[in-house]
């Protein structure tokens, strides 16, 4: 507990020392992310981030991780956090996936059991498919959206259950508990990618702002 309150505050005194000392940085920084990243981590890293560094214009994409990493390739975004398969490399961090589900009248004794997930290629719906398969529990997709939102409406509304990243949250959902019967969900990896230095100092701050948010850094 005090190593944890320790690097924050050791970065609350890095970011000061940033702001009252430096001269003040102009730039643009185009970030991609997944949706359902960019709602769990980038407010508190925007909001540090923008008080440190105000003219710094940030531009957010959102989308899935093959796209981003399109754009990476191709130069049009700057700094990318994806979803990997492997959530053991060494540059990746893992992402453990839980059953998300209604709080109350969740279908999870319906068979086959209705499901609310992403489009196909995403990693979060494919690692809670293979889940049931191996159970054996018979399935059917009842919603598919590429966005969180989407997703997460149908579960909201006890209509089906969704693989999600534990750290989801949703009101009147919770996540599934041992005696609902489900499976659990092998963990997916996130990383995040920089581009190939030079780096502008713009970027480098920006990406140590989101990797003090994540807690890894980025290659």
């Amino acid at each position: 507990m005090l190593y944890h309150y320790a690097q924050r505050l050791l970065a609350l005194h890095e970011e000061t020392l940033v702001a009252l000392c430096k001269p003040r940085l102009h730039g643009v920084v185009r970030f991609g992310t997944p949706e359902a990243y960019a709602t769990r981590y980038l407010p508190s890293a925007l909001q540090r981030f923008a008080a440190v560094h105000p003219s710094v214009q940030v531009n957010v994409y959102c989308d899935d991780s093959p796209q981003l990493k399109e754009q990476f390739r191709a130069k049009e975004l700057d700094i990318i956090l994806t979803t990997e398969e492997n959530a053991n490399q060494i540059d990746t961090k893992p992402l453990p996936l839980a059953w998300l589900m209604a709080e109350r009248g969740a279908p999870v004794e319906q068979r086959p059991l209705p499901l609310a997930l992403y489009h196909a290629g995403c990693l979060f719906r494919r690692n809670g498919l293979t889940a049931l398969e191996q159970a054996g529990i018979p399935y059917r997709i009842a919603y598919s959206s590429p966005s969180l939102a989407g997703v997460l409406a149908a579960i909201q509304a006890g209509l089906a259950v969704g693989p999600v990243s534990i750290n989801t949250y949703m009101q009147g959902c919770r996540l599934a508990l041992p005696q609902d019967g489900l499976p659990p969900i092998a963990p997916v990896g996130m990383r995040l990618k920089i581009t190939q230095k030079p780096h502008s100092e713009v970027l480098d701050s920006f990406a140590g702002f989101l990797s003090q948010e994540l807690g890894m850094k980025a290659s």
